[in-house]
């Protein structure tokens, strides 16, 4: 038996109609159906879909209850196909009809959502921590449970000597000590985090930013630099079940504990040191000119935190003999060295240097200068210098400190 041929005479959101328009000789029924993309069918022949003589049928409205005749998904693809038969037998498909449904497109399947990394950037986001590329608590699948030695008072490093033929003590300077820093958390969802998180934490590596985010500690977000001393992995029940316990522990050299943001302030200039010649004078006496370089009045800088830090400073040449005075302490750093135009003087009051374009010049250093930090509050900073170029200048950087 032949297979009739078929056209389509109605598309909506959710149904077909199906029209017969050659009916084949001999049959007493014919079947529609309506398949995927896929060739999966979607609306197919069933009882109620089978008919005799020239006849339109719509698919997908389940106009008959059939459980067969599902609605159509709005603005999909789909064909539609139809076969003769007689009482006994059926005869082929015929040729498909491709046909898309009005309307929008039905959502996108979501797919599974996949397990939880640890490697992650650090948002500050509050109760978070991260070293070596790893986040702790926040979205990450670590479980940070807890921080000791953050707040704890690191080392006292003491000077005191011993009174000859005396009771007691003579006292001296009290140095901090490093900081010891311990931390406790459980890994989840499986091995590769647990390879991430101990790659990150292997001991005898090189020092690392420990940065965190805990409210009311060090601004809110903080860091140290860290490394690993010690690390302890549990091997019990709960690893089994994907939960392994961690406990880690981190040394600071320095004890301090820093703001993550860096802040940075130009330093500004005043009259320059060196002789200015003033008379004979000229006239007539004008205003200055439209894009002529004024001298700022130098700005006090601010430092948050509780204890002082120590800053970097960057002079940009041309400046002869530069030197930073810090006016509320009367603290001065003198360079005794010329810089020539765009070239980079590096004071770095906290190591101790002192590097033109990366070379050094500490010898250069006058002998009444003095390494000075930034104390909490105002500090009135100034930048002097023999030239008196106005186009010189200088910037402060530091993070506030805590401890």
């Amino acid at each position: 038996m032949a297979a009739p041929v078929i056209t389509l005479t109605g598309v909506t959101e959710s149904t077909v109609t199906i029209t017969i328009t050659a009916p084949v000789a001999g049959a007493t029924r014919y079947a529609a159906r309506v398949v995927a993309l896929t060739g999966a069918p979607v609306a197919h022949d069933s009882v109620t879909s089978q008919f005799t003589g020239t006849k339109a049928l719509t698919l997908g409205n389940d106009s008959a209850g059939n459980a067969a005749d599902y609605p159509l998904n709005a603005g999909t693809i789909y064909r539609a196909e139809a076969k003769a038969g007689d009482a006994t037998t059926w005869g082929p498909w015929s040729a498909q009809v491709e046909f898309t449904t009005t309307g929008n497109p039905p959502p996108p399947v979501q797919l599974p959502t996949p397990e939880t990394g640890v490697t992650m950037s650090f948002a500050a986001e509050s109760w978070t921590a991260h070293y070596g590329g790893v986040l702790l608590g926040g979205p990450s699948a670590i479980v940070l449970q807890e921080v000791t030695g953050l707040l704890d008072a690191p080392e006292v490093r003491g000077t005191d000597r011993a009174l000859l033929q005396r009771n007691g003590l003579a006292t001296g300077t009290d140095y901090l000590g490093g900081r010891i820093v311990h931390l406790a958390f459980v890994v989840l969802d499986g091995p590769k985090n647990v390879e991430d998180t101990l790659a990150a934490f292997q001991p005898g590596g090189p020092l690392k930013p420990f940065r965190f985010s805990f409210p009311g500690v060090a601004g809110g977000a903080g860091r140290l630099l860290a490394k690993v001393r010690k690390r302890d992995v549990r091997l019990d029940q709960s690893y089994a079940y994907g939960g392994v316990r961690v406990a880690v522990e981190l040394f600071c050299p320095d004890p301090l504990l820093y703001s993550d943001t860096e802040a940075t302030t130009p330093v500004l200039p005043v009259t320059p040191r060196g002789s200015v010649k003033v008379f004979p004078l000229k006239f007539p006496f004008g205003f200055m000119k439209a894009g002529a370089i004024g001298m700022s009045a130098p700005i006090p800088i601010t430092v948050a935190g509780n204890t002082p830090t120590w800053p970097t400073f960057t002079v940009t040449g041309p400046v002869s003999s530069p030197s930073i005075i810090n006016r509320s302490t009367s603290e001065r750093l003198t360079v005794q060295i010329d810089v020539p135009p765009r070239e980079v003087l590096t004071i770095d009051t906290r190591s101790r240097t002192v590097l033109l374009n990366g070379a050094s010049r500490y010898g250069n250093l006058t002998a009444d200068s003095r390494w000075f930090p930034f104390r909490p509050g105002v500090n009135d900073l100034i930048l002097d210098d023999l030239l008196g170029d106005k186009s010189r200048s200088a910037v402060a950087r530091w993070r506030s400190a805590w401890l």
